[in-house]
């Protein structure tokens, strides 16, 4: 059975993480579709490797900032990180500008399925947009 106290604290969890997103950056509910794109281009093999460059379209007016995480769909439980990368315009985040990324590298002869998830972060904090793309790898 549920006491008091840990179901106060479990509504008070669910509370924050609703309101906050899991990122800590507020998220409304019309933050912006946006598309990404990737290749692995020889970026893997190794948790060593740098990122791939990500290309990102229908970018929200107002993102200074691009929040960045990539998960692998068959090991949930590994994190491989991602990082932030500044919006210049271009739409680009280029091949190893996040800094806490590790490469993907399942155990050989495994393929596994990566997929990045991309938020667009105005001067508030707060998502505007978000993203997502996937591709197994090796492959592509």
């Amino acid at each position: 059975m549920f006491t008091r106290k840990s179901l106060a604290l479990l509504a008070a969890l669910l509370l924050a993480l609703t309101a906050f997103g899991c990122n800590g950056a507020k998220q409304p509910e019309n933050a912006q579709s946006m598309t990404v794109q990737f290749t692995w281009n020889g970026n893997g093999g190794s948790l060593s490797s740098p990122s791939p460059q990500l290309n990102i379209g229908n970018i929200p007016d107002g993102t200074v900032s691009f929040n960045v995480k990539m998960k692998d769909l068959d090991r949930k439980r590994f994190d491989h990180g991602g990082g932030t990368a500044v919006n210049d315009g271009t739409g680009v985040i280029p091949v190893g500008a996040l800094k806490n990324y590790k490469g993907p590298q399942p155990p050989a002869p495994e393929v596994h399925t990566y997929v990045f998830t991309v938020s667009a972060i105005d001067a508030n904090g707060q998502v505007i947009g978000t993203g997502t793309a996937s591709h197994k790898y090796p492959g592509n």
